[in-house]
């Protein structure tokens, strides 16, 4: 019962994902006329050979007028957020949120870069779509010390987030005080794996952008999602298998090969979708 329950739920989810992507390509021929009539391109009114063509640039005119005026009313003000305190005593902690997010997050999410180029797309392409998010990466460093005593190998060895990948052991023989000792010294290579992460906030592409065409707004939606290409490095700092990942044909390699997988795929949806119309 659970397995032929996860089956309807993965049927439902590739229809809705397949509507999102139609009503997504349907939109296109939208933004790219928009687009050239952005850029001056008028293919929509022909010349004759050898005759002047019409330019106009009065979409990007009208933008350029516009849009300044719309930062100012959203980014004019001090504070782009402010919370209202809900119950007595609320006041203080209203204020604080206040000002972490205007001061702290908003400038170090890229607020503003992200806000104007959201309200320019919904100037040019009659949507905009802005996301927000915590971006948690993972950052590897591979590093060669020579020459380490015992103890400086220990101590950097001892955190978690290091791995020994190479050890090299050797005596050297120094003087000492008593006489001469023999002391013995490591060549180390190591591999630090570091994780960090910001809030940060970006204008959504509308071409990776997934709605339902139903859907009146976001709210409305069954399924909102994007659809984007990542390389295989990306995938790896998100946490993914390195060997996993690397075992995936490449996009582009073999295009015929991707199409057949990408077709198996989704004929087992499509062999599922009976499940829901029954």
């Amino acid at each position: 019962m659970a397995a032929m329950q996860k089956q309807q739920i993965a049927a439902q989810v590739s229809q809705l994902v397949k509507a999102g992507e139609n009503y997504r390509d349907e939109l296109s021929f939208d933004r790219i006329k928009a687009m050239e009539y952005y850029d001056g391109t008028m293919k929509d009114t022909p010349a004759d050979p050898n005759r002047s063509k019409v330019v106009s640039r009065d979409v990007r005119s009208s933008i350029k007028k516009v849009l300044p005026s719309l930062i100012r009313t959203i980014l004019g003000n001090d504070k782009v957020v402010e919370y209202q305190p809900v119950n007595e005593g609320d006041e203080a902690s209203a204020e604080q949120a206040t000002d972490y997010i205007n001061y702290v997050v908003f400038p170090e999410s890229d607020g503003y870069d992200a806000v104007q180029d959201v309200a320019h797309d919904a100037l040019k392409l009659r949507n905009g779509i802005i996301r927000w998010w915590y971006d948690k990466k993972r950052k590897v460093q591979v590093s060669k010390h020579t020459g380490l005593d015992e103890q400086a190998l220990v101590q950097l060895v001892a955190d978690d987030d290091v791995e020994v990948l190479e050890q090299e052991q050797y005596v050297e023989q120094i003087d000492t005080p008593q006489g001469p000792a023999e002391v013995p010294l490591y060549n180390v290579k190591i591999r630090r794996v570091s994780e960090y992460g910001c809030t940060k906030l970006a204008a959504v592409p509308l071409e990776e952008f997934l709605i339902h065409p139903d859907a009146i707004s976001i709210e409305d939606s069954p399924i909102t999602g994007l659809k984007t290409q990542l390389r295989r490095s990306d995938l790896v700092a998100m946490g993914y298998d390195r060997d996993k990942v690397y075992s995936f044909a490449a996009s582009g390699a073999d295009i015929e090969e991707d199409e057949e997988e990408f077709a198996r795929r989704r004929d087992v949806f499509d062999e599922n979708d009976s499940l829901v119309k029954a």
